[in-house]
């Protein structure tokens, strides 16, 4: 850089620089080789303009000062002695390419500046070095840094907003939701792939169009319009559900619109997010359908539960009127206890069921076995078997068909065997193949008495007419023990129990 040929010109120059608006962050200088007298009126005038200074005479002393201190301008003077000035030069721009270099040279020669200035000097200075010109450089270093490390930074930033509109686009493209965002005015601006199977069209068809041009559910004409009006006016999301107007495949959509703005009104876009809810709402509806049903269950239960209480109270008087002496008031609370037993694990296979308004017999006929060998069995003198094909049966002939089978299974336990004789009680529960129900209850043991004798049984009275209750019939066979077989046909009906 050399002075202009008119220096009363460059001073006024000089000073407009000096009074012109400059970037508020300092620029720390370093002074290498320079000498002490041209030093001490540098330092003075750079002081004055509010440049910070220091001074290495030698190229060792500079690496110091640079090693300790940040610098933004270096100033080498050519007369360091032999390479030194080129090495350091080179040396510095290597380790700090960012840092400003300027060479002061009393040779004035271009091809020597081009050589500096391909060892990294940013100027090439006239010595001696004019402290006014000097704060014009450093001036200009100062405003063009500024500018630089604004254009850097404007450039980062629009770096990282491009990143983020591009990685928001393609987080808006890869959502499993169909997505459109919708401008104050109601204009589509953009639609992601999704929204094909909402609209009907592919998204840049969307583009551009106003929302009541596209096919979207809703309440009919003018809903969307006035929906994203009010999500911009009140800046407060909006979720609702619903279907396209005529559409014939049932589809549900779930709808948010959100505002994208600071405050309400000041929206400047409406995100639309839509999600297909068709699977969810047939199984809100689904569960909806099951609760109602296990309302319906619920109750009929609590009916056949006030039922069976009701024929537990007639069962207790039946009983207690053919009481006449203490061994038939203990026969009358045993038979009590049986079928109020019986009753009860109905109740409680049911209970433990999926399916409530269903009794599985095969287990139920366990449990009951189970039991009744515990309250009447000798496992060592009398052997209790059963055997189901697992039918299955409503309450209301569970019931019925749980007392036989208490009342049956209890007789022969009681009488078949008396004193020391030993055998086998077999209850059999299946279904015949053509809609009855078989039930046989028989032991090996001694026999029922006659037929006079057996008609005035309180036992086979009840069987008989809890058999008539199920529509069905009762046959007694003698040979080999005593076998009951009780038939009654499968579904009957509500038989009012």
């Amino acid at each position: 850089m050399q002075l202009p040929a008119d220096p009363a010109r460059f001073r006024a120059t000089v000073t407009a620089a000096v009074r012109s608006e400059r970037a508020l962050e300092p620029v720390n200088v370093l002074l290498v080789g320079c000498r002490r007298e041209e030093t001490a009126a540098l330092r003075s005038t750079l002081l004055e303009h509010g440049y910070a200074d220091s001074t290495a005479s030698t190229a060792t002393e500079a690496r110091t000062l640079l090693a300790r201190h940040r610098f933004d301008v270096v100033i080498v003077d050519d007369r360091l002695p032999g390479e030194t000035a080129r090495r350091l030069l080179s040396e510095l721009h290597a380790r700090e390419s960012t840092r400003v270099y300027v060479v002061a040279a009393s040779d004035p020669d271009p091809e020597r500046a081009v050589e500096w200035m391909a060892r990294g000097a940013a100027a090439y200075v006239r010595r001696p070095l004019d402290p006014l010109e000097l704060v014009v450089l450093l001036d200009r270093v100062r405003r063009e840094r500024g500018s630089l490390r604004m254009q850097d930074s404007l450039e980062r930033q629009a770096t990282r907003l491009s990143d983020s509109v591009t990685a928001h686009q393609a987080l808006l493209r890869g959502l499993p939701d169909a997505i459109v965002r919708f401008d104050v005015n109601a204009r589509c601006i953009f639609a992601n792939e999704n929204a094909v199977e909402l609209t009907g069209v592919q998204p840049e068809a969307c583009v551009g169009r106003p929302v009541d041009e596209i096919e979207l559910p809703g309440d009919g004409p003018g809903y969307w319009h006035d929906a994203i009006a009010a999500v911009v006016s009140s800046g407060s999301p909006l979720t609702a559900e619903g279907r396209h107007a005529g559409a014939a495949d049932g589809t549900v959509w779930e709808w948010r619109l959100v505002p994208e703005g600071a405050d309400a009104g000041s929206a400047s876009t409406v995100l639309c997010v839509f999600r297909d809810v068709t699977e969810r709402h047939e199984a809100e509806q689904e569960i909806a359908r099951r609760l109602r049903e296990k309302e319906v269950l619920l109750r009929e239960v609590h009916h056949r539960v006030k039922n069976n209480l009701s024929v537990i109270s007639s069962l207790l008087s039946l009983f207690s009127s053919s009481v006449r002496t203490p061994e038939d008031a203990m026969r009358a609370l045993q038979s009590s206890r049986d079928h109020v037993q019986a009753i009860g694990l109905v109740h409680k296979e049911m209970y433990e069921s999926e399916d409530v308004s269903r009794v599985n017999m095969d287990a139920y006929l366990a449990r009951l076995v189970e039991w009744m060998a515990r309250a009447y069995g000798d496992g060592r003198r009398i052997a209790l078997t059963a055997s189901s094909d697992g039918i299955t049966m409503d309450l209301t002939r569970a019931v019925p068909c749980a007392s036989i089978l208490s009342e049956l299974t209890a007789n022969a336990l009681r009488h078949a065997f008396p004193g020391a004789r030993r055998g086998t009680v077999r209850v059999d529960l299946r279904s015949d193949g053509i809609g009855d129900v078989v039930l046989t209850v028989s032991d090996d043991g001694v026999g029922l008495p006659t037929d006079a004798e057996v008609q005035g049984s309180l036992g086979l009275t009840l069987v008989d007419l809890l058999a008539k209750q199920l529509s069905g019939s009762v046959r007694i066979d003698r040979e080999l023990g005593t076998r009951v077989t009780v038939r009654f046909p499968r579904d009957t009906g509500d038989l009012g129990y």
